[in-house]
């Protein structure tokens, strides 16, 4: 599955190289950098460096929950900052906390009001309604999927992930054993609708977010994300209906 969920990176590297050749991006270097350019910026950042491994290795290892090793990564790279690069201010913490409040906000003012909204449509039993509704359509699997599919994206557009993982996959689970879709397979292609739904609008946190940082804003971004939202169509588009890239590994693993 990790080879699975690389493929849209992969595919976005592509897109990247060939964006920065077209607009000239790196182009102020004439050369490529040394080895020893190479090995100073390695030195200088090898510090930093060790944040992802305190994230990653600290949730895989069981020591920390997730949030805890967010903590532990912000303290992290405050004490970097602060005490070794020196590049950050005891002066400028004030206004620092406060853009991360706001960004913060942002989000959380999203995600709050998604969780309305899937209590209402739990409320509504709209799921069960929706659940007969695509049995009813067709007993083909691949038009159910491209049926799943589309409402995934809809609801990626204009729901957060978390609810919408917990009210759409009890519906949809069902229907997909009935179909004899692996599980596994679904929770793949749930999982690249809900990546796909973190950058569109309306909703789209990661967009907002992206805005925030960038101080850009949202159509211009949104226009900026086409092309790399194309190819996650793609990826998507292939492991909906090639099975096997999606289960070669798993299927695998299981002999």
């Amino acid at each position: 599955m990790n080879s699975v969920g690389s493929a849209p990176k992969n595919l976005m590297m592509v897109i990247t190289a060939f964006m920065a050749k077209k607009h000239g991006y790196g182009k102020e270097r004439e050369k490529m950098a040394s080895l020893r350019e190479i090995l100073v910026g390695l030195k200088d950042g090898i510090l930093a460096l060790i944040m992802p491994f305190i994230i990653v290795g600290g949730i895989v290892g069981g020591v920390v929950t997730a949030t805890e090793a967010a903590v532990l990564a912000v303290a992290y790279a405050f004490f970097l900052g602060c005490f070794v690069y020196k590049e950050i201010k005891f002066s400028e913490l004030p206004r620092a906390l406060l853009e991360t409040v706001r960004s913060t906000a942002v989000v959380m003012f999203i995600v709050v009001s998604c969780s309305a909204f899937g209590w209402m449509l739990a409320y509504a039993k709209i799921p069960q309604t929706l659940s007969d509704v695509l049995l009813s359509l067709s007993d083909n699997s691949a038009i159910i999927m491209i049926v799943i599919n589309f409402i995934l994206l809809i609801a990626g557009c204009v729901s957060d992930v978390a609810p919408n993982i917990l009210i759409l996959t009890p519906v949809f689970f069902p229907i997909i054993e009935k179909l004899g879709i692996d599980p596994v397979h679904f929770g793949v292609i749930v999982t690249v609708n809900m990546a796909i739904g973190l950058v569109t609008p309306p909703v789209g946190n990661c967009l907002y977010i992206a805005s925030n940082l960038s101080k850009v804003g949202i159509e211009r971004l949104f226009i900026a994300t086409i092309p790399y939202l194309t190819s996650s169509f793609i990826v998507l588009a292939l492991i909906t209906f090639v099975p096997q890239l999606v289960m070669f590994l798993p299927n695998l693993l299981m002999k």
